[in-house]
């Protein structure tokens, strides 16, 4: 994993976006991750290639130095300076090196890191082309998830030397906890250099703690997205809580850039980026003098052409795999249309009654001291909000306030009658649905990204201060409680993983990484592998290690699987017939009992075998 490429990078390219957009380094950091990232999709998108962006963006970087020695030579640095060396700059390069550190040694440990967000960028890599993998399972759901953040963890792979699991971790975390600095950068701290990074790096690390504590589910320290989106969910709405009109052009552009990258992740982002419009229609409707043709253009521009950027994912999935880019969504609709004319009822039934027993009873906030549901936990926000209402009534306008409060309510409901959706008719499986698979995960995150929406109208309140001197004993209170609200084992979560007691992967990996040598050695790039396992994650972990190879998942791989499929006799022979090869992990009674007489010799564990086609007939002949 390299430290200074990307930092370097990350610092070049924040210097051409202060020259470009004329603010200080803390307001446009964001935009040093999502501007090159939007490039690279693009020409991932158009030439089928991210060759070109990686080149254009590295070109954008060097724009700003440029600009420097222009203005060395013309002795005009001061504007520069001010504007880049701001209380953002200091956060960042705490953020940094922390996340940095933190990142030491990691590797995954979740099952969809192996399954597909490593695997996806893995896969991109040696290939420079946005993610598509015909054989990935569940395609449908996985693709219906624009490749935003996978680009740019392939971005810093790219710039580091190369993939490794750690790198990846180390993009994704630097992302989510550099996003929310430019509502910090707002303030003018009045403190000498010395205190303002002291002070800085404490409330970073109670920052970090706070998340830490808020994340139930422990996806923070991984590469799952979850954090990640509800705090770009927050960094967007951000925007416009900060936004008092549309005359600065500048504005609108960032706002524009940022939500199209947004609407570029999973997408239960689009739902909580009408709650944003929500907000702005809420407001203008308070505030009638602020509505008239010029806004409303600018405001219809503004809401457009991020919905441009996330349709064209859908259209290239369709033009790759027909049918793809739509298959999600139709699937949802044909559900929620069988269960209005009264057939398959039972079990979304089933499932909402069990979603509403989770979602009344299921704690998404545990401490030493306090346990919560989802409910409470969005009314004790509700009751900051109004808090914050009472405390500043000059400072914190009645319209504002109105629609922030309504939009928190919107998105709070919404969030939770979506996920029913999802549960009841979507995405998940038969077992998923009913279990309310990763619900602590998917509530818990949300609400994290609630509480940074409520903080950023703090700041957005106190940015109107003329000087804020930030005090030790404030931020020693802060930390003591939240030291005394946090779980001991979260707060060990800041040491790099190589360092804890329990640094192994608890999944037994050795069986997949040797699986993934043997057809390495055995196989050729590309062709198709279908593997026999009484172990259902057997193929999903191997696929990992050898993603130059087009591997099934879990169809037709252990005996459960062969026994839900109806006259499996007669259809495995045929199924057989769209591999090159297939790979006898471990074997199992029934499938020795049932399809011995395909293979040449005697079926053996740890052996590949060719399959030799004689038009419908097939050989299984061995090869290692």
């Amino acid at each position: 994993m390299s430290f200074i490429l990307p930092l370097i990078f990350l610092l070049l390219t924040n210097l051409t976006n202060v020259v470009v957009f004329k603010k200080s380094f803390g307001k446009l950091i964001p935009l040093a991750f999502i501007i090159p990232t939007l490039i690279m999709y693009l020409t991932g998108i158009i030439f089928d290639s991210l060759i070109p962006g990686y080149i254009i963006s590295i070109l954008y970087s060097l724009i700003g130095i440029g600009y420097v020695i222009y203005k060395f030579i013309k002795k005009d640095l001061k504007t520069i300076k001010d504007n880049y060396f701001d209380l953002g700059f200091i956060l960042f390069m705490i953020i940094y090196v922390l996340v940095f550190v933190m990142n030491i040694g990691r590797h995954f440990t979740w099952w969809d890191e192996y399954g597909f967000w490593g695997y996806a960028v893995k896969h991109m890599l040696p290939n420079n082309k946005l993610f598509i993998d015909q054989f990935l399972y569940g395609k449908e759901v996985y693709l219906g998830h624009p490749p935003f953040i996978s680009i740019w963890e392939y971005f810093i792979c790219k710039l580091s030397g190369g993939y490794s699991e750690a790198t990846l971790t180390f993009a994704i975390q630097l992302f989510e906890f550099t996003i929310l600095i430019p509502f910090a950068s707002y303030l003018n701290v009045k403190d000498k250099l010395i205190n303002k990074i002291i002070k800085s790096f404490l409330l970073v690390i109670s920052t970090f703690l706070i998340i830490y504590q808020m994340d139930i589910a422990y996806t923070a320290t991984n590469s799952y997205t979850d954090i990640y989106m509800m705090l770009y969910f927050a960094y967007i709405f951000g925007i416009v809580i900060f936004m008092n009109d549309f005359k600065d052009k500048s504005n609108i552009i960032i706002f524009v850039l940022a939500a199209s990258g947004a609407l570029l992740n999973k997408q239960i982002m689009l739902p909580l980026y009408l709650v944003i419009i929500f907000y702005l229609v809420l407001k203008a409707l308070i505030d009638k003098k602020q509505i008239n043709k010029k806004t409303i253009l600018v405001f219809a521009l503004m809401f457009i052409i991020p919905f441009l950027f996330n349709m064209t994912w859908g259209m290239y999935l369709n033009f790759k795999y027909s049918g793809t880019g739509t298959a999600l969504t139709g699937g949802i609709l044909n559900n929620i249309i069988d269960f209005i004319k009264g057939t398959n009822r039972e079990f979304p039934r089933s499932v909402i009654s069990q979603y509403i027993t989770s979602i009344s009873e299921a704690h998404i906030f545990e401490s030493p001291l306090i346990n919560l549901s989802y409910f409470p936990m969005i009314f004790i926000g509700l009751a900051a909000l109004v808090i914050i209402k009472k405390r500043y009534q000059k400072e914190f306008d009645n319209s504002k306030f109105i629609s922030i409060f309504w939009s928190i309510v919107v998105a709070a409901l919404g969030y939770a009658f979506t996920f029913m959706i999802l549960y009841a008719f979507g995405v998940f499986s038969a077992d998923e649905g009913y279990n309310c698979a990763s619900y602590t995960r998917y509530f818990s995150t949300f609400v994290i990204g609630i509480y940074a929406i409520i903080l950023i109208m703090y700041l957005n309140i106190k940015s109107k201060e003329k000087n804020i001197k930030i005090e030790y004993k404030t931020i020693l209170l802060i930390m003591t409680i939240v030291f005394i609200t946090t779980s001991t084992i979260k707060i060990f979560y800041f040491m790099p993983q190589s360092f804890r007691a329990n640094n192994n992967n608890t999944l037994g990996l050795s069986k997949f990484i040797n699986n993934a040598e043997i057809l390495k050695n055995n196989v050729e790039s590309g062709k198709k592998v279908l593997i026999i396992s009484n172990d259902i994650q057997t193929p999903t972990y191997t696929r990992y290690y050898v993603p130059e190879l087009k591997i099934e998942q879990t169809k037709w791989c252990n005996e459960k699987y062969f026994l839900e499929q109806e006259n499996y006799l007669e259809e495995f022979p045929k199924y057989l017939l769209k591999y090159d090869y297939l790979f006898v992990s471990d074997s199992y009674k029934l499938f020795e009992d049932n399809f011995g007489y395909l293979f040449e010799n005697k079926i053996e564990d740890q052996k590949v075998y060719e399959i030799v086609k004689d038009g419908k007939n097939i050989t299984l002949k061995v090869k290692n």
